[in-house]
């Protein structure tokens, strides 16, 4: 089973997901928190194969957030889910992400990428 770890500050877009992935329990477990820190938090006590993170959200932003996962995790797969695309920061997120996905996002868009992430 895959676990994936969302990161985002909007709750009610973690909700959405929440939703979203409910009835597809039996192919991945997700989990949710709303910032950088308690993503860190959460990868200490748990092991997770995929992370979906936001860029912008206050205090870690999700450029810090993949680069501090990549140095202590460097085996989980690396995901920005963002609706802001400043040519700098993208820039920056495709550096520490594997994949880069715009808000909004079809749910079906995001659950065939784990797909093919979980059959590599």
């Amino acid at each position: 089973m895959i676990k994936i770890l969302f990161v985002d500050d909007d709750q009610n877009l973690l909700d959405g997901l929440k939703r979203g992935f409910y009835f597809d329990s039996k192919n991945w477990y997700t989990a949710y928190v709303n910032s950088g820190l308690n993503a860190l938090d959460k990868l200490s006590k748990e092991p997770f194969d995929i992370v979906v993170t936001d860029v912008r959200m206050p205090e870690m932003n999700g450029v810090e957030l993949l680069l501090k996962i990549r140095e202590l995790y460097p085996n989980i797969v690396r995901i920005i889910l963002s609706g802001f695309s400043d040519k700098e920061t993208y820039k920056n997120a495709l550096n520490v992400a594997h994949h880069y996905m715009s808000k909004p996002c079809k749910l079906e868009d995001l659950k065939s990428l784990f797909k093919k992430i979980s059959t590599t």
